[in-house]
This record gives C-alpha cells, sequence and structure tokens, in this order.
C-alpha cells in the first residue's frame, strides 16, 4: 500500500505548476520513505530497461544496485544487486550484500540458500555448508538443502560428511528413493574417474540403505574391491550378492573363478548353487561346464554341454555362438567321443552355414579319419571361398584332396597353405608326406626335417625321417645351434 501511494505522491508532486502559491500545503516524508521512494524509481527503471532491452542489459543490474542501496530491506532488490555483483566477478561483494541481508533477516529462507550458493561460486565451501545449515533450520524437510550440502561435501573430498547429510535428508524428508540415487550417480562418477576407495564409500552406503538393489550393489562393491586387488572383500561382496533375492548370474561366477585359484572344489559348489538357484541360465552352465573340466570331471563336463543345448531355444536372441559349438565338440573329443563331436559339429552348421571355424574344424577331422571325403570337401571350399587367404583352411583343403589321392592339387594348395603361414610345422609335415606320395622323397625328407626342428617330440615325425636313414639326433643337434 506504501509503494502506491508513494508513486502517486510522486506523480502529483511533479506536475504541480510553478505557478502554485509556495505557501500552499504539500506533503512532507521524512529519510526513510525518500530512500524507498529514490529505491523504488531505480528499481521501475531497472524493469523499464529490461524491458526494452530483453534482459540482457547490464544498465539494468546497475538501477537494481542502485535500488538495494536505498531500500535494504527489499530481498528482491538485494538478490537482484548480489546477482550484478557475481557477474561482474565480484563474489565477494556479492556475499557480502548477502550477508548482511541475512543477519538482519534471520528467518529469510531463500536469502540464506542464495547466499550459500554464491558462497559455492566463489569457492567458500565451509561458509557454503554454514548458511545451507541455517537453511535447514528455517526448513527441515527441504530435500535440496541435503542434496547440496552432500553435493560441496563430495567435490570437497568430505565423503564421511557426505554420507552424513544423505542420511539426514532421508531422516527428515523420508525421500530416501531420492537419496539412494544421488549416491549411486556419484559412486557411479567415483568409478568413473578411477577413484575406487571412494566408489567403495558409495556403495557401501547403498547396500545398508538400500532393499531393492542390495544384490546389485553388492555385485559392485566386489567388482570394486576386486579392481582394487582386495581378494577377500571382493569374495564377501560376490558370495553376499549371490545369498540375496534375484542374484546376479556373474555373482555366482565371479566368486567361482577367485575360490578356483585356492579350492577348485568350492568354486564347483558354488556354480552349482548358482545352477541350483538360477536353473537354465546358460552363463552358469558354461561356467559349470568349464570348473568340471578344471576338475576332470569330464562326463560332468559335457553332461552339462548338453543341458546348455537343452534349454536353450532356437530364436535369433537365444542361438547359441558358434565358438560354443566349437568348445563343445573339442570337449567331447578330448573325452574320446567322436561321434558325439562330430553331431555337434554338425548342428552348429545347421543354424550358422557359414561358420568358416566351424566347416573347417569338421573337415579336417573327416579328413584325418579318411571319411566323408566329399562332404568335407564341400564345407572347407565354402570356409575358403569366405576366407580365400586363410592359410589354416587352404591347408585343410590340401589335405582333403590328400587323402583324395589327388596328389597334385594337395601339393598345390597346401605350399599355398605354406606361403600364407610360413614355417607351421603341422603345414610342413603335410608338404613332407604330399611330397612322398609324389615319389620326391629328399623333398619329403627336407619338410620333414623343417618340420620337426620346430616340433622336435612330434614322434611320427621321427619315425618318417628315421624309415628314410635320417639321423635324428645329429639333425635336432645341428638344427639347435
Amino acid at each position: 500500500m506504501r509503494a502506491w501511494i508513494l508513486c502517486l505522491i510522486l506523480v502529483l508532486t511533479g506536475c504541480v505548476s510553478q505557478r502554485v502559491d509556495k505557501t500552499m500545503w504539500a506533503p512532507e516524508l521524512n529519510a526513510e520513505e525518500v530512500d524507498f521512494a529514490k529505491a523504488l524509481a531505480h528499481y521501475g527503471q531497472g524493469l523499464m530497461i529490461e524491458g526494452y532491452q530483453q534482459n540482457s542489459s547490464s544498465n539494468a543490474l546497475v538501477q537494481f544496485v542502485s535500488a538495494a542501496n536505498f531500500d535494504s530491506s527489499s530481498y528482491r532488490l538485494q538478490s537482484r544487486a548480489a546477482l550484478e555483483s557475481l557477474l561482474r566477478g565480484e563474489p565477494d561483494l556479492a556475499i557480502l550484500r548477502l550477508q548482511k541481508f541475512c543477519e538482519e533477516n534471520e528467518e529469510s529462507f531463500i536469502a540464506w540458500v542464495d547466499l550459500a550458493r554464491a558462497s559455492e561460486v566463489a569457492g567458500k565451501h565451509k561458509e557454503a555448508l554454514s548458511a545451507y545449515k541455517h537453511a535447514t533450520r528455517i526448513n527441515q524437510t527441504n530435500a535440496f538443502l541435503y542434496a547440496a550440502m552432500a553435493g560441496v561435501s563430495f567435490r570437497t573430498d568430505d565423503d564421511e560428511s557426505a554420507i552424513s547429510f544423505l542420511k539426514d535428508g532421508i531422516r527428515h524428508t523420508g525421500k530416501k528413493k531420492d537419496f539412494l540415487g544421488i549416491c549411486h550417480n556419484q559412486g557411479r562418477e567415483f568409478i568413473l574417474a578411477d577413484r575406487l576407495n571412494r566408489a567403495v564409500t558409495c556403495f557401501e552406503f547403498l547396500v545398508k540403505n538400500s532393499t531393492d538393489n542390495s544384490h546389485q550393489y553388492n555385485y559392485l562393491l566386489g567388482e570394486i574391491y576386486r579392481r582394487l586387488d582386495d581378494k577377500s572383500k571382493a569374495m564377501r561382496s560376490y558370495y553376499l550378492a549371490s545369498k540375496q533375492e534375484s542374484p546376479l548370474p556373474d555373482s555366482f561366477i565371479r566368486l567361482a573363478i577367485l575360490q578356483a585359484e585356492e579350492s577348485p572344489k568350492k568354486s564347483v559348489k558354488t556354480l552349482e548353487r548358482g545352477v541350483e538357484e538360477l536353473p537354465g541360465e546358460p552363463l552358469l552352465l558354461l561356467a559349470l561346464a568349464y570348473a568340471y573340466k578344471d576338475s576332470g570331471r569330464i562326463d560332468d563336463f559335457i553332461n552339462t554341454f548338453d543341458a546348455i543345448v537343452d534349454v536353450t531355444g532356437k530364436s535369433k536372441d537365444e542361438e547359441l555362438s558358434p565358438e560354443f559349438y566349437l568348445t563343445y565338440a573339442a570337449a567331447c573329443d578330448d573325452a574320446g567321443r567322436n561321434y558325439a563331436a562330430q553331431r555337434v559339429l554338425k548342428n552348429c552348421i545347421e543354424v550358422y552355414p557359414d561358420a568358416v571355424n566351424v566347416l573347417n574344424h569338421l573337415s579336417y577331422m573327416w579328413a584325418e579319419q579318411g571319411i566323408e571325403l566329399d562332404k568335407a570337401l564341400e564345407y572347407i571350399k565354402r570356409a575358403v571361398e569366405l576366407e580365400p587367404d586363410n592359410g589354416a583352411f587352404a591347408d585343410t583343403l590340401g589335405w582333403i584332396y590328400y587323402k583324395r589321392k589327388e596328389y597334385k592339387n594337395a601339393l598345390k594348395e597346401v605350399t599355398r597353405a605354406n606361403r600364407l603361414m610360413s614355417g607351421h610345422a603341422e603345414i610342413l609335415g603335410h608338404l613332407g608326406d604330399i611330397n612322398f606320395a609324389l615319389d620326391d622323397i629328399s623333398a619329403a625328407i627336407s619338410f620333414w626335417s623343417k618340420a620337426l626342428l620346430r616340433a622336435p617330440s612330434d614322434s611320427e615325425l621321427i619315425r618318417k625321417l628315421k624309415a628314410q636313414d635320417v639321423d635324428v639326433e645329429a639333425l635336432l643337434k645341428e638344427g639347435g645351434k
């Protein structure tokens, strides 16, 4: 009401004619009212400048500062003046203005918050925290204050205080999810910045206070401790993650990997517990299969691979990789189940007809046994067409020709393989066999000798060379110089 009256007075006094008798009555203003009137005039001028110049003129802010100098009781004016000081690069002056207002208006919540923000801008973190704390005494349930105080503490490497402010925020506002989210994001930032010890502080807090995601946070703690080379704490975190509701498959796998270094049996038990807890989980079954293999339990190894195939669907999202089939086939082969290995590889080719390594592996397996040579030739030609400069594929093609007694074609392909994979013992051995079949005995001995120098314990090469009266001991002794 006072502002409207004073404006009217200013307008009326400005319009009085000079011809009016000077003895005529006029209102008298005391000093406070005069300062208020001047403040109002400057503030109005600032608003007019903003209106014309789209808030981009520092001239408007100059007017706001002048207005604030005349009326210290108006926070709107003081905040405008403080903003001008900040924009001019004078944060201390901004803080001084706000401090003065706060001292005179201790219950002004927004004033204390702005003082805290200005102090943060000036890098005065201690003063910022003090202002935020005063604001919490005015409004204890404002979530922003606790988040801001935690942020200041994290930035000043005072993680203990930051966690304390987050706890206070949860207690006073009830917004637990929001404060856990703040801590989660800060922990992720620490991980990205490779500040792992500080990330531990965040995720330990999350583990203690989260009910929905504690298994995930325990797993993340395990990952952090593993990177910090703290094996015992990593194992403890992985174990806790695996014991909680809806555990992650990786919790069992990571724990089993660490256990395997000391106790393979304990590692197997952990993975078996994981498979029992999460039946049909392919990653766990695969890890368990390898654990069985490392423990010498080959039958269990192969049976687990069978289980993986049984639980895996045929959709594009669930198809097993060609590498899986190769590993599965190798396991069968090592266990003396060659027929099972062939079946696995043929199943893979049905799903992945252009899986070149599988085509090569099965073709070479058949060539070694001297069976299915027509099909083997078809498969390896497909692989060579897809990867013409692959020396291993060229060698397989040549070896199939050798088994088919097409020795000239065999020599051509294996010679090409030798150019692509120079000095490979197996390829050199094949060249020896092919030249021997072509009755070029000297060339055969030469290639077998080169192969033996690269694989000196190969009993078959030794047998072939001795059959040609080659002094193998002297050859190896001479080659070792």
